[in-house]
């Protein structure tokens, strides 16, 4: 029976003894070994480090299970929530709500990802917010709410109640328009009512009949309310007239009077009537229930009227606030067509610094530059953009470029403008809008190699859009891609299948593939037949024909053209298509003339092979005539 040896455990000394090399280690190790309170005396520090450690560092998880990106905090940032959130509720109940809602957004700052606190800080702005003065923080934590709930219909009950309250419409919808077919009864109402306030009345009209033939909602008395202001303000004679009487009465009640006058507010800009819009928002005033939207129409409406003095006026003593990005946009235009260029700049740039999400308003800021010629200022604000101090610099940073790109092009500085533009294009563009202007502009300037690459890289922000297949077609026909502009072409086409510009692009394409020529000529018929008298829908279809071997009828839709009309390349597609005719019906010699008035910057590479072999035939028929003619000889 085999015996298994034991080792036996190193002694001190041994275990001193293999630290011999390192003497200040091996006297630690004989202080350890030897005596118990330095033993306990390294315990208690290594339970004060993991103390330290489970208390200071952000290891703890804050946000729910299974949420992206994981949140990780302090434990001493639970314990500072806990304390602030007690501070928060006490000093709500004595009153000094101002002071309660600070402390309540200092409490979530600590904590951001605990959902039961970042509800009740919703629920506490709703209740007691400022619209005045609290809408970005509404905006911030609303968002967040819902996206932290995963769109749980709850939260999102309390969000849109948020922002009804601080009069933020457009975030309604945008926030339930991808949710219209399943939402609860309450927000039901909710998005008809947010689709009214934004300006949709024809949209609000056509929830409201979803809404009653469903049976839903419809008797919530705010959207009744609603209801009568598009009466009042979308239809004619007795029915506009009761919608008219029930927006009089909700006036004089205290508890819809609010609603009532900012209803009033729509129907009366629909109407364009100055006079009593202009008394609705003196109510709302006294009420404490206005926004810098509901002054900026007011301004327009007087200016309309022949009032522009008293416009401008009420303009220079203004001391509302934008409370949005898109106000203070709209407050930049107004001044702008107001004739305060330098006032508009002003508005962009201060709140461009201010809010937290100002893609657009640097957008619109480098739009004013870009339209006054002001090339040095442009660059200096792409500078500024993605400066250090700028915390969102990682959001604008290839729009930064582009403009920097610009500002330098615009200087003669074209090596340092192709830096710029090429290094945007290796940069993420998350805005779809944006993204769109910088490709577009990019192309415009005369560098479609930049942006076709932007488009290409950021294809996922903007794929849903056919106007970025449209304008990914667009520089790939510039630079002569034809594999890129065809499958953006055949994009374009799937997603607006009766858009005439699409029919054609995408006939286009297939004609210079030469490659489905059947595919082609359904397309280039059904063009033809919509825009008989149009010169490209007859080119596209008299090569779709050629291409088909169905020649004479090709020619006698190019006979139908002036060619002295045509531009360069319709030029240039007229006389390839009759070199292929001409060429197949045996007419070398009209070919060879044909041929000769084909400028080849038009062409792609597949019709460059074609046309070379075409050439070729020419040649060799010219040769062979030759020989036969000297042989005759």
């Amino acid at each position: 029976m085999r015996k298994f040896l034991r080792k036996e455990p190193l002694s001190k000394e041994e275990l001193a003894a293999k630290f011999d090399h390192f003497p200040w280690v091996q006297q630690l190790v004989l202080v350890l070994l030897y005596d118990w309170r330095f033993r306990l005396v390294v315990l208690a520090l290594a339970l004060v480090v993991a103390g330290f450690a489970l208390v200071l560092l952000p290891i703890w998880r804050s946000t729910p299970p299974g949420f992206e990106p994981v949140y990780r905090v302090k434990m001493i940032d639970f314990w500072q929530a806990r304390a602030l959130r007690r501070t928060a509720l006490a000093e709500i109940a004595t009153g000094r709500t101002h002071d309660g809602i600070s402390t309540m957004r200092s409490a979530v700052s600590n904590n951001p990802g605990d959902m039961a606190l970042v509800r009740e800080f919703v629920d506490m702005m709703r209740q007691y917010g400022d619209p005045h003065q609290h809408t970005a923080m509404a905006v911030q934590n609303g968002l967040w709410l819902v996206q932290l709930s995963r769109t749980n219909l709850v939260e999102l009950e309390l969000v849109a109640g948020l922002f009804d309250r601080f009069l933020l419409d457009d975030f309604v919808v945008g926030m339930l328009e991808p949710l219209e077919d399943r939402l609860s009864p309450a927000l039901e109402a909710a998005y008809a009512k947010a689709l009214f306030m934004s300006r949709n009345p024809s949209r609000f009209a056509a929830r409201w009949a979803r809404l009653q033939s469903r049976g839903i909602a419809t008797d919530d008395p705010s959207l009744k309310l609603v209801h009568s202001a598009y009466m009042a303000g979308w239809t004619d004679g007795a029915s506009a007239e009761a919608g008219q009487r029930a927006l009089d009465e909700a006036k004089e009640n205290p508890g819809s009077a609010v609603l009532a006058n900012r209803l009033q507010l729509i129907v009366s800009e629909h109407r364009r009537d100055v006079e009593t819009y202009g008394r609705a928002l003196e109510n709302l005033i006294q009420m404490r229930a206005t926004s810098l939207g509901d002054h900026l129409v007011y301004w327009q409406l007087l200016a309309e009227s022949g009032r522009k003095e008293k416009a401008i006026e009420l303009i220079r003593s203004n001391v509302y606030e934008p409370r949005t990005g898109d106000e203070a946009i709209t407050l930049a235009r107004v001044h702008y067509e107001f004739g305060f260029p330098e006032e508009a700049r002003h508005v962009l740039y201060k709140y461009a610094r201010h809010f937290a999400v100002a893609d657009h308003l640097w957008l619109s800021l480098g739009n004013l530059l870009i339209a006054r010629g002001e090339w040095q200022s442009l660059g200096q604000i792409a500078l500024e953009m993605r400066d250090e101090s700028n915390p969102s610099r990682a959001e604008l940073l290839c729009l930064s470029l582009y403009f920097e790109g610009l500002s330098e092009l615009k200087q003669h500085r074209e090596s340092t403008a192709e830096e710029a533009f090429q290094k945007a294009a290796q940069v993420s563009c998350e805005n779809e809008t944006i993204l769109l202007k910088i490709a577009a502009g990019m192309s415009d300037a005369g560098y479609p190699g930049p942006a076709q690459q932007l488009l290409l890289k950021n294809q996922r922000v903007a794929e849903n859009n056919a106007d970025y297949w449209m304008l990914l077609g667009k520089v790939s026909y510039e630079l002569r891609d034809l594999p890129t502009l065809a499958y953006a072409a055949a994009k374009t086409h799937s997603m607006r299948p009766n858009d005439a510009v699409a029919i054609q692009n995408h006939a286009a394409a297939l004609l210079s593939m030469r490659s489905m020529p059947q595919e082609a000529i359904a397309l280039t018929l059904e063009l033809y037949r919509r825009q008989p008298k149009n010169p490209p829908a007859i080119l596209n279809h008299a090569a779709a024909l050629a291409q088909n071997r169905r020649y004479s009828d090709a020619l006698r839709l190019l006979q139908s053209l002036d060619v002295s009309r045509l531009d360069e390349s319709d030029k240039t597609t007229y006389h390839l298509v009759l070199t292929e005719i001409l060429v197949e019906q045996g007419d070398y010699a009209s070919a060879e003339k044909a041929a000769n008035a084909v400028d080849r910057k038009f062409l792609f590479a597949p019709e460059i092979q074609w046309f070379d072999n075409a050439l070729k035939r020419i040649q060799t028929k010219r040769e062979s005539q030759g020989s036969q003619t000297t042989d005759q000889g």
